[in-house]
């Protein structure tokens, strides 16, 4: 079952890589996973960025998603993560919108000792909001993260403990669709240096749980737990 799972993330990286990088250039953030292990579990991410137009200014906005990870070799771990919901828009009160997300990501140490090691990491994320009702204002954001992490691993008890953290470059692009239409309102962030760091805390080798928190524009956290095989 854990090859076969392998398997299938694998080939759902390869064919989404072709599909969505094009759209935006190169979401579970993280230090590297052991070879061969698997986790899967559940990450929730808030988002607050300043945008260049004057059309959106400030956006603020939250998503949830199932994610998989997966250590190819001990120098690289490759993640997806995806999920569908229904949301409701506070300014929107009478749109219908159902939620797609996807992402994909891959983290690879280049430099590895028993306590200390360094890697980079790129991240991609994509949320689609669905507006099935009559009015049609779709709603879509990508997500760019890539940074350069270091990380030191400690044990306490039956728990091994991983903090993390570097300089991340941060692009997030808004997409608006307003009434019937098929060309969007496009938004983009500008001061997008910052920096992400974190705690993996991993108990009795199975259960995962971890938070992080990205640095642009404002501090947005990210929370997630899972379990490993």
């Amino acid at each position: 079952m854990k090859h076969f799972l392998a398997y299938v993330l694998m080939w759902s990286f390869v064919i989404a890589v072709p599909v969505f990088v094009p759209n935006a250039q190169g979401q579970v953030m993280g230090p590297s996973l052991d070879k061969k292990d698997l986790e899967f579990g559940y990450i929730y991410k808030w988002f607050e960025r300043d945008f260049e137009s004057r059309f959106l200014g400030q956006g603020r906005w939250s998503v949830g998603a199932f994610y998989l990870k997966y250590g190819t070799c001990r120098w690289a771990t490759l993640s997806v993560e995806g999920g569908i919901s229904t949301v409701h828009h506070e300014d929107f009160e009478n749109i219908d919108y159902r939620r797609y997300t996807i992402g994909m990501g891959v983290t690879t140490l280049l430099y590895d000792t028993t306590r200390f090691g360094v890697g980079m990491a790129a991240h991609y994320s994509e949320i689609f909001d669905h507006d099935r009702s009559q009015h049609r204002l779709h709603k879509n954001t990508r997500n760019v993260t890539v940074a350069i992490q270091t990380e030191t691993t400690f044990s306490f008890e039956r728990a091994t403990i991983r903090l993390w953290g570097g300089p991340a470059f941060v692009y997030d692009q808004s997409r608006q669709y307003p009434w019937h239409s098929h060309e969007p309102q496009r938004n983009e962030t500008s001061g997008n240096f910052g920096f992400a760091l974190g705690a993996n805390t991993l108990v009795i080798d199975r259960i995962s749980v971890f938070g992080h928190v990205v640095y642009a524009d404002a501090f947005q956290p990210r929370l997630g737990a899972g379990i490993r095989f």
